[in-house]
Formats: structure tokens, sequence, C-alpha cells
């Protein structure tokens, strides 16, 4: 932000006037700012003027008299309230970020959190999703207030934010609907971008007969790699039959890879161009990612723990 006394100098440079000049036209309003005054406000050795005066000085200039004002009361400002507007263009920042992905009105990522859920109570907020919170807080809390819960969202927000290009390449890397069969399911460790796998990943074919599928050389089965559908109790090293598709919904669960990483089981939701995966545990972090850099592989069929059959 701009000091009071640099705009009030380009004020008085871009109107093409002296001092003398705009101190006859003050006075000639009735303001009192003579010549002395006005080198000083212009050179920092005095505190920024008085609304009449920044008023009078910006019509007489033909400048923004708003702009002057805030610059002026921003100066004539406790500390404390300095603070708070230097910070207003961040909070606004994360509480927009956060209203964007705030995507369903039933599925709100901050309930559940009792530090959250007691900020907004007292302040007479009992009930209703993410959005209509943050909504809330944007439109009506106070700058401070905005302040505490940014800080407050910070410290227990389950949200991770990921930008940049894919790093993906396809050296050393095969295409999976090589193994795909009539009869067996091709088991892998690891899935990326693309339905690529290291040969490392492949390891091997579990039995196509142990399940109902209509068309088995449309699915793939791969290691579960996290915790990620601990609600439904679902470990880490179960199996998971995925059926190819990179088509999506908001209500099951896909096989999904973003950049470079290698794919995990997630709940999507779309927001514009964004997507946010959504683990099936409260203890994992969400992630948001970029529509062009996520690739879907497929939707979760079903869990099995068929040994392998080589």
């Amino acid at each position: 932000m701009k000091k009071y006394h640099a705009v009030l100098k380009e004020y008085f440079e871009n109107s093409g006037l002296s001092l003398t000049e705009i101190g006859n036209k003050l006075k000639e309003k009735g303001v009192q700012a003579d010549i002395s005054y006005l080198s000083r406000l212009k050179n920092n050795r005095t505190p920024p003027a008085s609304e009449e005066i920044n008023n009078a000085i910006s019509e007489i200039t033909g400048n923004n008299a708003d702009y002057l004002n805030f610059i002026a009361g921003y100066e004539r400002s406790p500390r404390i309230i300095q603070q708070y507007i230097e910070n207003a263009n961040k909070i606004e920042e994360d509480l927009n970020f956060l209203i964007e992905i705030s995507l369903m009105d039933d599925d709100s990522f901050l309930l559940g959190d009792n530090e959250i859920t007691e900020f907004f109570k007292s302040r007479g907020i009992t009930d209703g999703s993410s959005k209509e919170y943050v909504d809330f807080s944007v439109n009506e809390l106070e700058l401070h207030e905005k302040s505490t819960l940014v800080n407050l969202l910070r410290k227990k927000s389950s949200i991770i934010k990921h930008t940049g290009e894919p790093k993906f390449t396809h050296s050393n890397f095969f295409s999976i609907e090589k193994l795909l069969k009539d009869d067996k399911i091709p088991l892998f460790n690891d899935i990326y971008g693309h339905g690529s796998y290291q040969s490392e990943d492949f390891l091997g074919y579990i039995n196509a007969e142990d399940f109902t599928l209509s068309n088995p050389s449309e699915f793939i089965s791969v290691v579960i790699q996290d915790d990620s559908l601990g609600a439904y109790n679902i470990k880490k090293n179960s199996k998971a039959v995925i059926y190819l598709t990179n088509e999506f919904n908001q209500e099951d669960i896909f096989l999904v890879s973003y950049l470079n990483n290698p794919a995990r089981l997630r709940k999507i939701q779309t927001q514009d161009n964004l997507l946010l995966l959504r683990p099936l545990n409260s203890e994992m972090k969400i992630e948001v990612v970029e529509r062009e850099n996520a690739f879907i592989i497929g939707r979760l069929n079903e869990i099995q723990t068929t040994e392998l059959f080589l």
C-alpha cells in the first residue's frame, strides 16, 4: 500500500498546479491549509490531513478522494487496525478459496470439528453446511472475527490444494490394456495416470469367476495403499476391483491419479475446473486439483481378498 504523502505528492504533480495555486484554491473554498502545511503533508513531516482537506485537495487536483481518505485513515489508525487492514486481502482470498471448495450444501468439511463448531455457535450459527458457514463469515463477521476464523481454519483445515503441471512421463511405464483378459483380472500394486503401470507394480491375476462380472476385460484390481476407506472399515492392503471408465459422479468411489502421483480411491466432487478428492476417512486430508491434471481410471466395483492366480 502506498504512503499517504506519496499519493498526495502524485495528486499535486499530476494536477500541474503549484502549491501556491492549490493553497489559494483551498482558501477560496474556505478550507484552512496554507502552503507550509501542504509542504509538510507532501514531505511526510506531519500526520495525514483531515477528511475535509483531503476532499478539497482531491477535487482541486481532479483525483480520487475516497482513496486518499482511506490511506489517511489507515495511517491515523492504531497499529492493530492497520494489521487487520494489511491482512484483509489475504483473509478474503483464504475465505473465497474455502467457499470454492465447499461444494455441496449437505457435505460440510468444517462440521465435526468441535472448536470450529463452537466458534459459530458463539455467534448464533448452530446448523448448516460448510458453505453456509463460510458465506456467513464473509458477509457478516467483522474483520477481526474473520482473522480469528481463518487462523482457526488454517490450524484445523484438512485441505491440500495441488497445482502445477503433470510430471508423469511414459518412459518405463506400460499400458494396462495389454494385460486385460476375459477370464482373469490383472492385479496391480500401483496404477498411474492414463492407466499405466511400472513392471514391478504388476502382481499377477485374480480369478474372474469369483465375481459377477459381465465382461472381466473391463476390470482391474489394485492393492489399497492407504486407509482412505476407513469409514467402511476397509483396511490398507485390501484389494479393490475397479471398473475401467473415465466418467465419474459424486456418489460412487473412483480410482483417480493426479499430477505424477499413483492413483488412489476417492470420492470426487467438482467446482468449475477443480476436482475435490475426498477420502472416506476423517483423519485424511482432502485434496483439490485442477481437472486437467487429474485422470479418472475407474469406479470401485467391490473389495476382495482372493489369493493371487498366477
